[in-house]
C-alpha cells in the first residue's frame, strides 16, 4: 500500500528526461518528458520545485519531428510549461495510459 509520503517521495527524484504522464490545461493526459527544473517561492512563501513538461514521447515511429530530428508523439515545444513537481497533474509514467 502506498503512502502519501511514498507517493510525494518520488517526484522529488525525477530527472531530466525522465517520462511521465502529465495532464495539459485542458484536462487530458499525455506520455510526457520532464525537461527542466526550477525551485519557485509560492504564496505562503515556501520553496516549491517544478518541472518543465513536454507533452510529448519521443518514439522512432514518432509522426511528428523537433527540430534536433528527433521523433515524437503529442505536442510541439509551443505547449511545454512548468508545474510543480507536487501537481496531481504528473503521474508516474504509464500510471494513467
Amino acid at each position: 500500500m502506498n503512502t502519501f509520503t511514498q507517493d510525494y517521495e518520488w517526484r522529488y527524484s525525477l530527472q531530466r528526461g525522465d517520462n511521465i504522464d502529465c495532464m495539459d490545461n485542458e484536462k487530458d493526459w499525455y506520455k510526457s518528458i520532464v525537461l527542466k527544473f526550477r525551485m519557485q517561492t509560492n504564496r505562503d512563501n515556501e520553496k516549491v520545485q517544478e518541472i518543465f513538461v513536454g507533452y510529448r514521447h519521443f518514439h522512432p515511429e514518432g509522426s511528428k519531428t523537433d527540430d534536433d530530428g528527433n521523433k515524437f508523439f503529442g505536442w510541439s515545444d509551443r505547449y511545454d510549461n512548468w508545474i510543480s513537481s507536487g501537481d496531481i497533474r504528473v503521474q508516474k509514467y504509464h500510471s494513467i495510459h
